[in-house]
């Protein structure tokens, strides 16, 4: 086919229709789980993906599909610019294709993001104002969530905001599912990490476990707390395995420096104008797992002095 680089330029501006399709199917996918509790909806989903013309898909597989496709596309390109001369106007014009498409899978990656963080802030359920931290309402993405226990082995659903770290406890409100935060959040620019790997941390925190020889120790754990009020914000929060373990130390480590080098930016832009009694600015504290020489005695001081005096639960009121 000749001119087929043609063809393509004027076929990838309309990718950009993507972009609102992807972010919202997040909450798609919450009325399709919700419709679903309906016995009727159910049981025709149920005879449809038995029948031969959904070649055993579900619906939720068909309406994913032009997100899963969109990200063949930069492949199926490469593929026929592969069998394109150099020297043909095609293979110019191929180039500036997959490079909207690729700027196309982006945007869509961010609108993901973004409504992915939306739609879970949405679900926040506050027990009090001192809870509702700003950055939790500016935050645009989502860096991990999942699962996982405190020491005490209370469940929680832990969301890493971009700019914040939010405990929460699972719950549900009639047919729709709530999140309610688990004590205050803790601001990016605060938090420090503590990896527990070759730690023994006691289970329960009491007089009596100080003079036990032998303390049991909580596997896959680690620790974080607020730098300037670990006092009150110390958590030791244990993973299923070591593998989800080693993730979130990673996301939580990744996250602590964007956000130390997005706060360090935007000094830098405040601070730009010289003149006189300008200065440069500067970052007196280290900030999550990069370079701890300089606290590495006082985390391991708070290690010991928190680890076994976690934060009472039962001073939450219990979930209905």
């Amino acid at each position: 086919m000749e001119n087929v680089g043609k063809v393509l330029m004027k076929w990838v501006p309309r990718l950009q229709s993507y972009s609102s399709y992807c972010a919202n199917q997040i909450y798609a996918k919450d009325l399709l789980d919700a419709k679903k509790r309906d016995p009727a909806v159910e049981d025709f989903l149920q005879r449809c993906l038995e029948s031969p013309f959904s070649r055993r898909l579900d619906l939720w597989s068909f309406l994913d599909v032009p997100r899963s496709r969109l990200v063949k596309y930069p492949l199926l390109f490469k593929n026929i610019q592969k069998h394109t001369a150099s020297t043909h106007e095609d293979h110019a014009l191929i180039d500036q294709a997959l490079e909207i498409v690729e700027r196309a899978i982006k945007d869509v990656d961010l609108g993901i993001g973004v409504s992915k963080c939306q739609f879970f802030v949405e679900k926040l359920e506050f027990l009090d104002d001192h809870q509702k931290h700003p950055l939790i309402f500016e935050s645009k993405s989502i860096v991990c969530d999942g699962l996982l226990k405190t020491g005490r082995g209370t469940e929680l659903h832990v969301f890493l905001f971009d700019k914040i770290l939010v405990l929460t406890r699972r719950s549900s409100r009639g047919d729709e599912t709530v999140y309610q935060v688990y004590h205050r959040p803790i601001p990016l620019s605060l938090l420090a990490v503590q990896d527990m790997a070759d730690e023994r941390t006691s289970q329960k925190g009491s007089f009596k476990s100080v003079f036990t020889q032998s303390q049991p120790t909580i596997r896959h754990s680690f620790q974080v707390l607020n730098r300037k009020d670990a006092s009150l914000q110390s958590y030791v929060l244990q993973a299923y395995n070591e593998q989800d373990r080693q993730h979130w130390l990673q996301s939580l480590s990744t996250a602590i420096e964007a956000s130390s080098a997005t706060a360090e930016d935007s000094s830098v832009l405040a601070g730009s104008s010289i003149g006189p009694g300008s200065s440069f600015p500067y970052r007196d504290e280290p900030y999550g797992l990069g370079d701890t020489s300089s606290w590495a005695g006082s985390v391991s001081s708070l290690t010991s002095a928190f680890v076994s005096t976690e934060i009472d639960e039962t001073e939450d009121p219990p979930i209905p």
